[in-house]
C-alpha cells in the first residue's frame, strides 16, 4: 500500500516480470477500509529492514491473511518456530530468493475460513497491553524510585 517514492519502479519491475496483473499497489487507505484490504489480500509480504512491531503484521494476520516477512521487530513471537506454515513464513536471512520461495509456499496453500481463523488466533494475545507491559514496569519502577529519593532528600527538622 502506499504511493512512495519506488511505486513506479516498482510496477514496472512486476510488469517486467510478467506479474502486472497480480501485483496491485493501492493508494493511502483510511482506517475504516485497511481490514478489508487485507482480507482481500492473499498474502501480506513485509520486507522491511527494520520495524519494531511491525504493526501491519499483526494488522494483516489479525484480519486473517498470511504473513511472508523478514525476521524483524517482533514477527518471530508469532511466525518463528512452531507457527503452523498456513499462518505465513519467516524469512531469517535478507535473501530475496528465499523470500520468494517463502511467498510461493504461501501461496500454494489453499485459503480457507479456517485458515483466516487461524491467522487471527496467532496474534490474540499480541495487545497494546501485553506489547508495552516492560516499558510500563520500567516506568513503575522509575517512579518509585524517584520518589524514595525525594524522601530521603527532604531536609530532617531535628
Amino acid at each position: 500500500m502506499g504511493d512512495g517514492r519506488l511505486r513506479e519502479s516498482m510496477r514496472r519491475r512486476a510488469e517486467s516480470l510478467g506479474q502486472g496483473g497480480r501485483v496491485h499497489f493501492l493508494a493511502p487507505t483510511d482506517r475504516e477500509s485497511v481490514a478489508g484490504v487485507y482480507r482481500a489480500s492473499d498474502v501480506l509480504a513485509c520486507t522491511s529492514g527494520f520495524e519494531a512491531g511491525p504493526r501491519v503484521v499483526f494488522e494483516a494476520l489479525a484480519s486473517g491473511t498470511p504473513v511472508v516477512s523478514f525476521d524483524v521487530g517482533q514477527v518471530s513471537e508469532v511466525l518463528g518456530p512452531g507457527a503452523p506454515e498456513e499462518i505465513g513464513g519467516l524469512v531469517a536471512a535478507r535473501d530475496p530468493r528465499l523470500f520468494a520461495w517463502a511467498l510461493a509456499s504461501v501461496l500454494s496453500l489453499p485459503a480457507s475460513a479456517a485458515r483466516a481463523a487461524r491467522c487471527a488466533a496467532a496474534v490474540r494475545t499480541f495487545t497494546p497491553r501485553r506489547a508495552l507491559a516492560e516499558l510500563f514496569e520500567m516506568y513503575g519502577r522509575w517512579i518509585a524510585e524517584g520518589e524514595r529519593a525525594a524522601v530521603e532528600a527532604k531536609p530532617r527538622k531535628l
